[in-house]
């Protein structure tokens, strides 16, 4: 397929995708990755809803999968802070009417700033754009700054943009809170995020060590390319059948046994009896207690992991 063949295939499938989800009527619109859906992007849809609410508009959201580093950067890993559901459910709970995923391809990243807002103009009825600081769209990111104010003024449309969110001076983004839990600095990543970090996955059978230790616990398998924080007990909160628990949580290798190839993530319910194979289990990290310690003997391991449990049960408040 050519390259023009392929651009308008593109077009095409957006054009599709768009209508699939266009709720009728006029909307205003917020078009980016939103990966996490953090506080600067909170206040970006925010402020879509309330300019929708102010013309009468529906407040809607047009986010990528994948997003451009993954196609413009392949072979190179990619850290999520979220899953697509996640982001398009947590954009949901801020007020966004509808969410558009949009297919982000090569192809669709050849339609110029000029072209893609004619499609959300005439697809959507979209009248306004909102976007943060460094939002830019079209071939090249040409549509950013004085360039994306005087396309949106040819089309007849409005264009909105939020100031940046700033924590101790530094502007949040999504590269700030990866950076964050790469460090083990859960505490300052849920400031920036809003809400604690978490992680979902399946417990898998393990090797039962933690039962033989008195601590029985389960082992997640997160989606693979989620941000896992840095090794380290963490404490965590869960959500089992509508009841909360504390939650002791260990990521790492395992030292004190010899250290195992992959990086583990075990859990420790306090207070929690029964099976968890094959659920699924939602980690929030509230707190990085300690790094992970090689320690001489199995005595001393227990001893720890005690300490650590009571400092889960001190520092976790349960909501139901």
């Amino acid at each position: 397929m050519s390259v023009d063949a392929a651009t308008r295939a593109a077009r095409e499938q957006l054009i599709a995708e768009l209508q699939a989800v266009a709720p009728g009527g006029p909307t205003v619109l917020t078009v980016g990755k939103f990966d996490g859906v953090h506080l600067a992007h909170a206040r970006v849809v925010g402020t879509t809803v309330e300019r929708a609410r102010a013309r009468g508009a529906t407040p809607g959201a047009l986010t990528f999968d994948p997003l451009p580093y993954v196609v413009f950067n392949p072979g190179k890993p990619y850290h999520y802070l979220c899953t697509l559901e996640e982001r398009i459910t947590l954009l949901q709970q801020l007020g966004a009417a509808f969410v558009c995923p949009m297919t982000f391809s090569l192809a669709i990243s050849r339609l110029s700033a000029r072209e893609f807002l004619v499609i959300l103009r005439d697809t959507v009825q979209m009248v306004e754009l909102v976007g943060g600081p460094d939002t830019a769209i079209g071939h090249a990111r040409e549509g950013s700054g004085e360039r994306l104010r005087a396309l949106a003024e040819e089309l007849g449309l409005q264009l909105t943009v939020v100031p940046p969110v700033l924590l101790d001076g530094v502007p949040v983004n999504s590269s700030l809170i990866r950076h964050l839990l790469w460090a083990g600095d859960v505490e300052q990543a849920a400031r920036a995020l809003g809400r604690p970090y978490a992680l979902t996955g399946t417990v898998v059978p393990g090797d039962r060590r933690g039962r033989q230790l008195g601590y029985p616990t389960a082992n997640l398998v997160p989606p693979e390319h989620l941000v896992v924080p840095a090794d380290g007990i963490y404490a965590c909160r869960t959500m089992l059948n509508g009841i909360p628990y504390r939650a002791a949580v260990s990521i790492g290798v395992r030292p004190t046994f010899g250290r195992d190839l992959q990086r583990l993530i075990e859990a420790y319910l306090i207070d929690f009896e029964g099976d968890l194979y094959g659920r699924t289990l939602r980690l929030e990290f509230l707190a990085r207690l300690r790094g992970e310690l090689r320690f001489e003997n199995v005595e001393a391991l227990v001893h720890q992991m005690a300490r650590d449990v009571e400092q889960v049960r001190a520092r976790v408040e349960l909501v139901g």
